[in-house]
């Protein structure tokens, strides 16, 4: 029986997410049969998650992470990141309710608490996804209220111009009018909610430097938060957004399996016949298989649109 005083006055794991526990899925998944033979693992992420994606793009093996899409976030979060016992990334974002602000409708916006995206990169915060191989998609709605996502965006799209090698494969699609919970087409937009994140500590603090507006809301408990978008701006971007995703993750984990096959060829001494036509651009591998396993049901494969260019 394990001595469980001794393991307690063992030494403890530094703070924050463990990003081996997402490598450990990442593998599970990567050996499942139904999985793209030698191919990384297709990653999506919204919010709090979409930052967390980001940083598995940065921080996990390219092989391992065939591509990621990240929704209505930043590269940080407002939590250290750690790889088992050590320490990833330990400087985070910091989030002040007190800067928060109150709208016209009497509703919170907390997108105004976080870091600036320029205080962020100069404290060194961000994931450096311009140094990663790992293709990227961010995905971003311009009516966003509940976190700076566009600010983000833009400036990672500047940190990428002046950092990354060429042909670094990132794409920032803005989706006008559309608030924080982009969801799969036809979802209602859910543009209000009680402040349940007050219950994990997020909005305890003392509200003595708050406007008295702010200090009503903060402390009112049917106080909502406005995720922002427009009815009918939001919906047309969650069916574009859906077109967009899996016409990204569809094309780069086609390519990351093609890839693989290549390479296990080539350390055969030779490739394959159907290595050679998904090398040719045929988009299959043995027979048509990859894209089989890629194809929604139903449907004869990938929307062919992408709303934007990757920079």
């Amino acid at each position: 029986m394990p001595d469980k005083a001794a393991a307690a006055d063992g030494p403890r794991p530094p703070p924050g997410i463990d990003l081996a526990y997402f490598e450990e899925a990442a593998r599970w998944l990567q050996r499942h049969p139904r999985a793209l033979e030698g191919g990384g693992v297709g990653v999506y992420g919204h919010s709090f998650g979409g930052g967390l994606a980001l940083a598995i793009a940065a921080y996990l093996p390219p092989r391992l992470i065939g591509a990621v899409v990240s929704v209505n976030h930043g590269s940080a979060l407002v939590v250290p990141l750690r790889h088992g016992m050590r320490c990833v990334q330990p400087k985070h974002l910091a989030f002040d309710p007190c800067l928060a602000r109150v709208n016209a409708e009497g509703h919170g916006e907390g997108g105004w608490g976080y870091d600036e995206p320029d205080v962020a990169a100069r404290e060194g915060k961000l994931f450096p996804i311009w140094a990663s191989e790992v293709p990227v998609l961010l995905a971003v709605g311009g009516g966003d209220t509940a976190f700076p996502s566009v600010a983000y965006a833009e400036r990672m799209r500047a940190l990428l111009r002046e950092r990354a090698p060429p042909g670094r494969d990132v794409t920032i699609i803005v989706y006008p009018g559309a608030g924080h919970l982009l969801e799969p087409p036809h979802a209602p937009l859910a543009r209000f909610s009680r402040r349940t994140a007050e219950k994990s500590g997020l909005f305890q603090t003392s509200v003595a430097a708050a406007d008295p507006q702010l200090v009503a809301w903060l402390t009112d408990p049917e106080g909502l938060i406005d995720w922002g978008g427009r009815p009918a701006a939001h919906a047309a971007a969650q069916r574009q957004h859906w077109q967009d995703v899996q016409s990204f993750l569809g094309s780069r984990l086609c390519a990351s399996a093609r890839a693989a096959a290549a390479a296990a060829a080539a350390g055969r001494g030779g490739a394959s016949p159907g290595a050679s036509a998904a090398r040719a651009g045929g988009g299959a591998v043995v027979g048509g298989e990859l894209s089989a396993k890629l194809a929604p049901s139903g449907g004869s494969g990938w929307p062919s649109r992408l709303a934007t260019s990757k920079l």
